[in-house]
């Protein structure tokens, strides 16, 4: 099946190289190339570590499901409850008459997708009149590659798109496919807490700008404990994971860095206005590197940091003041958790409000 690519291998070596400029491997980047297959070649091989430490339950953004680097099913309990992404929009999605488009944002592996897409199949044996249609949407190509493997039994209408999903390219082209296939309604949807990777003004206006009346957005995310230690503990036992570590530096071994060049830190902060925690991993070398990419030479010089991850847990009454004041209308929103003592997860669904 065709990918469509909304972007240029060019512009993703430009986007690597601001990267690189900027010290900050953004979320972008930490997939291209083959970052994808070895993220999910170590998700396999992180069972012992988990059997080892059951209370760790780590941000589901991290842990998906158990799936084999090859993109194929992993017969495994797994720490993503995609019965919540079935629940949550029955009532919304599945009696409805019009025809519906589907776009899954930062499709990843297309894991989560694939539970809810099986349903609406079923539904759709139920319901003659019922028309749903199926984007993915990633930068990553290999991402893209093995959601179209994971999902390629489901018989539904699926279209695979590479776009950086926050440019104004991407915002006119999917405008555009809406229209050109006559779609009454869009669901937009972050799964697996792809959302915290964005900055949430941006995903305000941009998303605005971009959604008609009769349009959804739908997201989940992890929810601030109580006790902020809980979430400092969790992340602080990623600094130990050697899996981990070896995916966040993925990126870099364009430019033949490797673990052995640097120490990884954590730093968190408490952000006043958002009342959300800040984590943010850092690399800092141990000693002076220089290296070279596309024509140009980088120096790192001891401890000068790059940043590979910089993620937020948020306060689940702030995403709503948030979004009330960016001109969103709630519909829904739940609260739920895998086990005790561990992060709750929310999920949310809006419409513009255009009054």
């Amino acid at each position: 099946m065709r990918i469509y690519h909304d972007v240029s291998d060019r512009e993703i070596e430009h986007e690597y190289i601001q990267a690189l400029k900027w010290r900050n491997i953004n979320q972008k980047v930490q997939y291209l190339w083959g970052a994808a297959d070895n993220y999910y070649k170590s998700t396999w091989s992180r069972e012992k570590f988990f059997d080892k430490n059951k209370s760790i339950i780590l941000w589901s953004s991290w842990v998906f499901t158990e799936v084999s680097w090859k993109g194929k099913d992993k017969e495994k309990s797994s720490y993503t409850n995609t019965s919540e992404y079935e629940t949550f929009i029955d009532e919304y999605l599945f009696d409805a008459s019009e025809k519906i488009l589907l776009v899954s944002l930062w499709c990843w592996n297309g894991q989560p997708e694939k539970s809810l897409l099986l349903s609406i199949v079923e539904k759709k044996l139920k319901n003659e009149y019922l028309h749903i249609d199926f984007v993915a949407v990633d930068y990553s190509l290999r991402m893209l590659e093995l959601a179209q493997e994971n999902l390629a039994d489901i018989n539904i209408k699926k279209t695979f798109i590479r776009a950086d999903i926050m440019s104004e390219s991407f915002r006119k082209y999917i405008k555009k496919y809406v229209k050109n296939h006559w779609y009454t309604e869009v669901f937009y949807a972050f799964l697996w807490h792809s959302i915290v990777a964005f900055n949430p003004t941006v995903i305000a206006e941009d998303f605005y700008n971009m959604m008609t009346p009769n349009d959804w957005l739908w997201f989940d995310i992890s929810v601030k404990p109580e006790l902020e230690a809980i979430a400092i503990n969790r992340y602080n036992y990623l600094i130990r994971d050697e899996f981990f570590s070896e995916n966040l530096m993925y990126p870099l071994l364009e430019v033949w860095i490797t673990l052995e060049h640097w120490s990884i830190k954590l730093y968190y902060s408490n952000e006043k206005e958002s009342n959300a925690i800040r984590f943010r991993f850092v690399f800092e070398p141990r000693d002076s590197i220089y290296t070279e990419y596309s024509d140009r030479i980088y120096r790192f010089i001891k401890w000068e940091q790059i940043t590979l991850l910089d993620i937020y847990i948020h306060d689940a009454e702030w995403i709503k003041w948030f979004m009330k004041n960016h001109w969103f209308l709630l519909f829904k929103s739940s609260k739920y958790s895998f086990e005790k003592d561990v992060f709750e997860e929310a999920q949310f669904l809006y419409k513009i409000n255009t009054n």
